[in-house]
């Protein structure tokens, strides 16, 4: 499949809702850099948690040495452990003052369009540990950019988050089948 321009996602794309930030990362291009080597996958799923409002969030009873990236604006990494053995790799998201982030859940690997289901393995997949928490990937040099190569999610679907007890009535799961070629 031949790509369209590798456009960085900006800050200002972050500085907006997590929902809206969850929904538009469909399709776009997560890359992490580590150990000389270039990891990236397409994003098919996503979910959007909130701050104080969002009883799913880690965010929702204030901030902590483990979840601060959440409290300090649009745009930076933060990755937590399940299980004691799978890092979950969120971006934080929000207007200035705002607490919220984004989990990747899926993603099709590059350059084989490997399906990779479920955060733990996609975190996995893509290199990710806590130590990348608080890199920022905006930053013109950070080793985790997010792109946009022009594709478009197919058959885009919401639905109500999984893999939690308390706010599994909000709508904030993204989910696609693939991408395709955006027409121009």
């Amino acid at each position: 499949m031949k790509h369209g321009l590798k456009k960085p996602l900006g800050t200002a794309f972050f500085q907006r809702d997590p929902v809206v930030v969850a929904r538009e990362l469909l399709g776009k291009v997560l890359l992490h850099t580590h150990n000389h080597q270039t990891i990236a996958g397409v994003i098919t799923e996503t979910e959007a948690y909130g701050g104080a409002d969002d009883p799913a969030s880690h965010a929702f009873r204030g901030k902590t040495a483990r979840n601060w990236p959440m409290f300090e604006g649009a745009g930076l990494v933060y990755v937590y452990l399940i299980y004691g053995v799978h890092y979950c790799f969120n971006v934080t998201a929000g207007q200035k003052g705002d607490v919220g982030a984004v989990l990747i859940r899926s993603l099709l690997v590059l350059p084989d369009y490997q399906q990779v289901v479920g955060p733990g393995k996609a975190g996995k997949t893509m290199g990710f540990t806590r130590a990348n928490t608080g890199m920022r990937v905006t930053e013109p040099q950070s080793p985790i950019v997010f792109q946009d190569w022009g594709l478009q999610p197919l058959s885009a679907s919401t639905t109500a988050r999984i893999g939690i007890r308390r706010g599994t009535d909000k709508p904030w799961r993204f989910t696609t089948t693939g991408v395709s070629a955006r027409q121009t």
